[in-house]
């Protein structure tokens, strides 16, 4: 049986408090753009997140295939959504 590496991407929320801005667009886009945030640094620590309760997509990769001839790339629902052609 072969084994997999299996990429989840999901959704989180992230509140990001007391931005002071001239519309809800200009916030979304401080909050959203890095201009406020680290993202990376952010997910290090955990600082005010939590897990939405939703996958948005999933990256599966055959261990030890070479070329990633059968990488697949599936929806929430587990189905395949396009393959992905190797790189």
């Amino acid at each position: 049986m072969p084994k997999y590496n299996v990429h989840v991407y999901t959704i989180v929320r992230v509140k990001v408090p007391d931005i002071e801005a001239a519309s809800p667009e200009c916030a979304a886009e401080l909050a959203g753009g890095g201009a406020i945030l680290d993202w990376y640094k952010l997910f290090d620590i955990g600082a005010n997140i939590e897990w939405a309760e939703m996958h948005y997509d999933f990256l599966v990769d055959e261990i030890d295939e070479k070329g990633r001839v059968r990488t697949v790339r599936l929806d929430k629902n587990y189905k395949e959504v396009y393959p992905c052609l190797a790189t």
